[in-house]
């Protein structure tokens, strides 16, 4: 399964290589992350630390690190480094906007 990017120069991470990374204590594996994920990079796992509880885990080599799972994170539990959640949903706004534009009809 592959994924646009409508337009990369907005994307404020465009110049980094990134991955997702987690705040293990604000995730409650809800896995709304893992359903948005273009690239199947997200997994709900059982979490070692909370008995009974679950938590994200992220496959390094599978995250393209476009901030998808940050934006619908409802916890704001995964960041990508150096980029805020108002970041990703702007770019994701305006990515839904041009992509709106230059679909046909």
């Amino acid at each position: 399964m592959g994924f646009l990017i409508v337009n990369d120069d907005e994307f404020p991470g465009k110049d980094q290589e990134s991955v997702i990374h987690i705040h293990k204590d604000r995730c409650d594996g809800c896995s709304m992350c893992v359903d948005t994920c273009p690239t199947q990079a997200l997994e709900i796992v059982p979490n070692r630390n909370r008995p009974g509880k679950h938590i994200v885990f992220v496959h390094p080599r599978l995250c393209k690190g476009c901030g998808v799972c940050q934006a619908t994170c409802p916890k704001e539990a995964l960041f990508l480094p150096g980029l805020s959640p108002e970041n990703i949903r702007t770019y994701i706004s305006k990515a839904v906007a041009e992509a709106c534009q230059n679909s046909p009809v």
